[in-house]
Order: structure tokens, then C-alpha cells, then sequence
């Protein structure tokens, strides 16, 4: 074989790549421009911002005010131009904070993973995602 020679690939592993990044995510995020309620198990007050992205898996809030990973947490999405809401348990999976964002580029907040979802908030969730997104409905 020369310098420049491959060995060809059988078919079904020429489709198998190592995904890098965000194309490792389980589902596909969303970018969706809503306002998300917050309610912590150890503070009275609920917690409101905006959301930057969703999935079937989780959602990323917009947020200087990090809560540590672990964190359990209650959130409603509201999404009010459609008038559709979304309520689920999650947990805080990562924190990007101020600082990180400003050297990536990006904006500060936290990821959560849903956690337990019921069949009533999955379906909920689905019909969310397929209104702001259309073309890539969710799988049930």
C-alpha cells in the first residue's frame, strides 16, 4: 500500500464515525426561546429566566446564579407565543460559569437532565418540541 492508500472500508462501517461533542448527545437540542420557572427544594421563592436550548434528555438555563451539579430542581417551560408548558424534575448535570462563558464565547447557565420523567410530561415535552421545531418531531 502507498503512502496515501486506504483500506476500503465494508459498507456499513464506512457510516460509523466517532462522534465529537455535541454530536454525541443522546437526543438533538433545540433552540428555543422561552421562559423557564425554578423551584429549588431549599428555597422558598420560585426562580425565573430564560432557556436556551431543550431536548427530550434536558435543557440548558440561562443563568449567572449556578447552582452546584447535583442540584434537584423543579422547572416549568413556558413557551407563551404557542401557549405550551412543559413541567419536569431534573438535576443540575453541568454549570458554565461567567468566566468559562467569556472565554468560549458562549453565555453562563446550567444544564439539567430531566429526571423521571411521567407519560404525561414526556407527551408534553414532545408535543413542545414538535411546535418550535417541526421539521425534527420527536420520536414517542
Amino acid at each position: 500500500m502507498g503512502l496515501f492508500s486506504r483500506k476500503k472500508k465494508k459498507p456499513e462501517e464506512a457510516l460509523k464515525t466517532e462522534p465529537s461533542g455535541a454530536e454525541r448527545r443522546r437526543w438533538p437540542r433545540i433552540k428555543l426561546d422561552a421562559r423557564v420557572v425554578i423551584a429549588y427544594p431549599d428555597v422558598e421563592k420560585l426562580v425565573t429566566g430564560p432557556l436556551s436550548d431543550i431536548s427530550l434528555g434536558g435543557a440548558f438555563i440561562r443563568t449567572g446564579a449556578l447552582k452546584p451539579i447535583g442540584t434537584v430542581l423543579t422547572l416549568k417551560v413556558m413557551v407563551t407565543k404557542d401557549d405550551l408548558e412543559f413541567e419536569a424534575r431534573g438535576k443540575v448535570v453541568r454549570t458554565v460559569t461567567i468566566e468559562q462563558a467569556r472565554e468560549r464565547g458562549s453565555v453562563p447557565g446550567m444544564g439539567v437532565a430531566f429526571e423521571d420523567l411521567t407519560d404525561q410530561s414526556k407527551a408534553a415535552l414532545e408535543r413542545l418540541l414538535a411546535a418550535v421545531n417541526p421539521e425534527n418531531q420527536a420520536d414517542s
